[in-house]
C-alpha cells in the first residue's frame, strides 16, 4: 500500500513551519555526464549511451498558510532567511524519536506570498543545498521540554562508522524560555553497548541561547554503534523544545 502523507514536520533555524504548511517536496539529484566512448569495454555496450553522475545537489519546496507577527511566524521566518544560508531539517513523521530525518544547510532562495481573494492567504518556500543532504533518525523530540539535564534514547545504527565517512548531527532549538540567559548544551555520545556504560563524546554543538538551529559532522572510523544525545541546561527556570537528529554518510 502506498504511504499517505499526513505527518511531516519542517524546520529551519529553528522555526517549526509543520503548523502552517500542507505540502513539502525534498528531492536529490546528481548532475549527468555523458561518459559515452567509441570502444567501450564490454563490446555489447557499444552503440549505446554511458552516463555518469557527477556533482550532487539538493533542494526543497514547501508551502501553506502566510502567517506574520512575531520571529516563529512564516512571514518573519523567511523574510528574514531570505539569501541566507542556514540549518533546515525534514521529518518524515511527527518527530518521534527513530522517525527518519533528512536534514542539510541550505540557501532560502525563494519566498512567494498571497493569491486569491477571499482565501486564506498562502505562502511559497523554496531552499536550495548548500551542504550534503543527510539521510538520518530522530534522536530527541521537539515536543518534550527539558528544564534539566539529561539524555536522549539510544539510536541503533547497522554498522560502524568506518574510514572515509562522518557521523552527522542536526540541532533545531525551536522554543527557549526562562531568564538569566538560558542556554542549552548538546553533545552527541556514542558507545558499543545500548547501556552507555562508557559514552565517548564525539562531536558538540556550540551553546544555544535562543531558537536557532545547527549541523556538525566528525570522522570516522569509530567501531561504537550506539548513539545518543546529551543536554546540560543552565540559567533560572530554562526550559527547551529541540530536535535532534543523527546519520552516517561519506563527506
Amino acid at each position: 500500500m502506498p504511504d499517505v502523507l499526513i505527518d511531516a514536520r519542517i524546520f529551519g533555524n529553528g522555526v517549526n513551519f509543520s503548523g502552517r504548511s500542507n505540502k513539502v517536496e525534498l528531492s536529490i539529484e546528481a548532475e549527468e555526464f555523458d561518459a559515452t566512448v567509441f570502444e567501450p569495454d564490454n563490446p555489447a555496450d557499444a552503440g549505446w549511451r554511458a552516463r555518469r553522475g557527477t556533482v550532487l545537489d539538493s533542494k526543497a519546496a514547501f508551502s501553506g498558510f502566510w502567517t506574520a507577527g512575531d520571529p516563529s511566524k512564516v512571514d518573519n521566518a523567511l523574510w528574514s532567511q531570505l539569501g541566507t544560508v542556514n540549518a533546515w531539517s525534514f521529518v518524515r513523521g511527527k518527530g518521534a524519536p527513530g522517525d527518519i530525518c533528512w536534514f542539510t544547510q541550505a540557501l532560502t532562495a525563494k519566498y512567494q506570498v498571497f493569491g486569491d481573494y477571499g482565501k486564506p492567504a498562502p505562502f511559497d518556500g523554496a531552499i536550495s543545498g548548500s551542504w550534503p543532504l543527510i539521510r538520518g533518525t530522530v534522536a530527541h523530540p521537539h515536543t518534550t521540554a527539558r528544564s534539566a539535564n539529561g539524555a536522549g534514547v539510544d539510536v541503533p545504527f547497522t554498522g560502524a562508522v568506518p574510514a572515509g565517512q562522518y557521523l552527522y548531527a542536526a540541532l533545531q532549538v525551536v522554543s527557549v524560555a526562562g531568564t538569566a540567559t538560558p542556554t542549552l548544551s548538546v553533545v552527541v555520545e556514542s558507545d558499543s553497548v545500548a547501556g552507555f556504560t562508557a559514552p565517548v563524546q564525539r562531536l558538540a554543538f556550540a551553546p544555544a541561547t535562543g531558537i536557532g538551529a545547527q549541523v556538525a559532522r566528525v570522522a570516522g572510523p569509530f567501531t561504537d554503534t550506539h548513539f545518543r544525545v546529551r543536554w546540560t541546561v543552565a540559567g533560572t527556570s530554562p526550559s527547551f523544545l529541540f530536535c535532534g537528529a543523527l546519520g552516517v554518510a561519506p563527506a
